[in-house]
């Protein structure tokens, strides 16, 4: 196999490992496995005084049948209030707009409304009934589980007493509410009291908000017990349960969810003093439990997002059950929603007992906002650990590495585009050694083979007939004349060294909601392909828009291999490799159309990196070489 073929090879293997790689790094990673039980610590009562709360909201509705959830994970029926008719409670902050219902003291919906982090703009595509104020939030409870009222909400509570006692009345019952204002006489939050239930247990969710721009609130939970006798609460050596999701954020419909979004799903994560666990679950799979250890903090995060759960002081999360709620999946279906993008994750603290005349209380942080580096330091609890969460720890740190000179580079030009492109002659000036000197060997190698096509030809002729005994003559004409055969290949070794990078930009991009909506010269978002204009058809492995970054890619990638290839004396060969240098742009323009324009601008570059520096050496070093003057040229 003479060194053309072998480099025809190398190409197509290398394509074929880019796209292996890709899909195993996306759906083969690792899962934590269920541990075991933890062990049971005894909770600390406190007695405090009990404070009666004015009543804001008179619950007039007719009752109508809830779904409450029980231990297996199914539901039982339950008589509550329509939530849908009750006055809900608003309050907005510099980052948040929060609607709570007073019908088991939960949120209805949590958006985000900090422009920093709100969708890009859409085309309303000619529709007079386009919302356009839908566009300017980012909706972190999904509206779609709100409006099913058979199905779960955030924030839910899970408790079970002894005898297998299931207090639902506190997910359905009307809770009075207190205003809570700050020194400046603005809302800071709410407080929620429970009806007194047959045993005499009262429930109170108190939620504060801080008042400057921050993504981190508090919910204290607490118990009081105004009956006659103690009281004991054992789920399974577990106490009180706390519902984060289904899901986090809005999931677009199926159909109209933009190509290449393999990195655009939700999962659960975990925490702990000894390491970090996260649950890819699709609707098929079985309840991940995590009970080892207690953990530092939980949560749900999305593409762009993280819904995290912080025990706070004297409350501790000793297990988690993580897993996709079946009702969610029948009840959304209809909606063509992906039963996959709406994890739900239960977090317990320990059992434990309330005497009577006592209170008992569990306070959460809470951090529900972006994955954006430096906010999610400033949050601290290590949440930034979320970035990147599903990667092996080397390309983790790559990504990371990546992300940082990116942000660098715009904090200096001011343009994530324009820092694209100084990534780019970063990242080649760091490997232009090694590449430049596989360059050279393999410019060398080829001449090499050149001056030996003679002998070898005289070798083919000679044992045609037997492929065996040519083989081993031609491998002791490369011995007897110091020539490494497989020296071509050194100079392709710069797309091996670019995989990684690629594979990091790919995901970076895909994950850092700094690029989300970032514009460049005629791209309106770095994060997506680049849409020049849209198609009147919707045509295979096109779509519906006209990108033209993979075009530019591919005919950068047809100039760098001609400049590459020496052509052959043989014919055959000759037209083999011309038919190659056409295939693979064709090839590359197939599998990375539906690419982010960011990293097509990232390959564009690189690729005319690559064709200056080739043309340095076939000028310098190859073309002397076969002109035979002095030898090989220092570079």
């Amino acid at each position: 196999m003479n060194e053309k073929k072998r480099f025809v090879l190398f190409m197509i293997l290398s394509f074929l490992v880019m796209i292996i790689t890709m899909n195993y790094m996306q759906s083969n990673l690792p899962e934590p496995e269920p541990g075991l039980a933890s062990p049971v610590r005894d909770a600390e009562d406190g007695l405090t005084t009990l404070k009666s709360r004015p009543r804001m909201v008179e619950p007039d509705a007719a009752p109508e049948l809830r779904q409450i959830r029980n231990d297996t994970g199914t539901h039982v029926a339950a008589a509550g209030p329509d939530r849908s008719s009750i006055p809900t409670l608003p309050i907005e902050t510099e980052v948040y707009s929060i609607e709570f219902s007073p019908v088991g003291g939960v949120p209805v919906r949590w958006d985000i409304i900090d422009e920093r982090f709100t969708p890009p703009p859409m085309d309303n595509g000619g529709d007079d009934s386009w919302d356009e104020t839908e566009n300017l939030v980012e909706h972190l409870i999904d509206p779609a589980i709100v409006e099913h009222p058979s199905l779960d909400l955030p924030f839910q509570i899970i408790l079970r007493g002894l005898n297998s006692r299931f207090f639902h009345e506190f997910n359905r019952d009307m809770y009075e509410a207190e205003i809570l204002k700050n020194p400046d006489g603005v809302i800071s939050g709410y407080s929620f009291r429970s009806p007194r239930n047959e045993l005499g247990l009262v429930m109170v969710k108190t939620w504060r908000f801080p008042d400057s721009g921050s993504f981190r609130s508090t919910l204290e939970i607490s118990l009081e017990n105004h009956g006659s006798s103690n009281l004991s609460f054992n789920n399974k050596n577990t106490g009180l349960g706390l519902l984060l999701g289904p899901g986090l954020g809005s999931v677009p419909n199926t159909d109209n969810m933009p190509p290449m979004t393999q990195f655009a799903r939700t999962d659960a994560i975990l925490k702990s003093p000894v390491g970090f666990e996260y649950a890819h679950l699709s609707d098929d799979d079985d309840p991940v439990v995590y009970s080892e250890e207690p953990l530092q903090w939980a949560g749900i995060q999305s593409m762009y997002f993280l819904a995290a759960i912080i025990p706070g002081e004297n409350t501790s999360i000793t297990s988690a059950r993580m897993f996709i709620d079946r009702d969610v999946k029948g009840t959304l279906a209809a909606d063509n929603k992906e039963a996959d993008f709406y994890p739900s994750l239960e977090i317990f603290t320990d059992q434990f007992n309330i005497p009577f005349g006592t209170r008992l209380s569990f306070v959460f942080d809470l951090y529900m906002g972006p994955k954006q580096p430096e906010i999610l330091r400033e949050a601290g609890h290590d949440l930034e650990r979320v970035l990147f969460h599903d990667s092996w720890n080397w390309f983790r740190g790559l990504c990371l590495a990546l992300m940082i000179m990116l942000t660098w580079f715009q904090g200096m030009v001011g343009n994530w585009g324009v820092s694209i492109i100084f990534l780019t002659f970063t990242v080649r000036l760091l490997t232009f050694p090694l590449v430049h000197k596989g360059l050279k060997a393999q410019a060398k190698t080829q001449v090499e083979m050149q001056k030996l096509k003679p002998l070898m030809d005289k070798i083919n002729e000679k044992h045609k007939d037997d492929p065996r005994k040519k083989q081993q003559e031609v491998m002791s004409l490369y011995r007897e004349h110091g020539v490494n055969p497989l020296g071509a290949l050194k100079g392709c070794g710069w797309m091996l060294i670019q995989m990684p990078i690629f594979f990091a930009l790919y995901k970076l991009l895909y994950q850092s909601i700094d690029l989300r909506g970032a514009s460049w010269w005629f791209v309106q978002d770095l994060s997506q392909p680049d849409r020049l204009f849209m198609l009147p058809w919707n045509l295979p492995l096109v779509g519906d828009a006209f990108n033209i970054l993979p075009l530019f890619v591919a005919a950068t990638q047809m100039v760098t291999s001609k400049f590459t290839m020496q052509t052959p004396t043989d014919p055959q060969q000759a037209q083999m490799q011309k038919m190659m240098i056409y295939f693979m742009p064709v090839m590359i323009l197939v599998l990375t159309y539906s690419f982010p324009s960011g990293l097509m601008l990232y390959w564009m570059v690189s690729n005319l990196w690559q064709v200056v520096q080739q043309l340095w050496v076939n000028k310098h070093i190859r073309k002397p070489q076969q002109q035979g003057v002095g030898g090989e040229k220092k570079a």
